[in-house]
């Protein structure tokens, strides 16, 4: 779980590296550009994020799910209020939604046996944890590198 914890840590650095390059240039961009960068930033980060602490950490489920959209509303708010104030209650809402829908993949994950999916041992239960946390890093980096790359278009 060691692997787990630190691409969970190099997300959060990674989600604000990017809202502090998003805040120097932000004179560059309107409304509903914003809207667009908080939908997509916040979303994809909230949703990565829940994934890696669900999966990661054996707590309460509530508690899992509460720092969970703690860390979405967060950053939510931040990505939102970059522009105008326009934008707070659009990433509220999507750092929320997305950090429950990470929240319930990573306890797919933990127990598969919650969607009636068969698993054969305990390793493939670890190498599918792996695997999807592994390809949600990935997903956040690919989504950030887009959203830095239509600064300069």
């Amino acid at each position: 779980m060691f692997i787990v914890i630190v691409l969970g840590i190099f997300n959060v650095l990674t989600t604000f590296v990017c809202y502090f390059i998003l805040r120097r240039k932000r004179a560059l961009f309107g409304d509903r550009y914003a809207a667009s960068i908080t939908k997509a930033a916040v979303s994809v980060s909230a949703l990565v994020v829940g994934i890696h602490i669900s999966s990661a950490f054996t707590m309460q489920p509530s508690f899992i799910v509460l720092c969970s959209i703690m860390y979405g509303g967060v950053v939510g708010i931040l990505f939102g209020a970059l522009v105008k104030f326009h934008s707070i209650l659009l990433g509220f809402y999507q750092g929320v939604l997305g950090s429950i829908m990470g929240v319930m993949i990573g306890e797919v994950l933990k127990n598969p046996q919650l969607c009636s999916i068969p698993l054969a041992s305990a390793q493939q239960q670890f190498v599918m944890i792996y695997q999807m946390c592994g390809f949600s890093s990935l997903l956040l980096l690919f989504v950030f590198m887009l959203i830095l790359y239509s600064l300069r278009v």
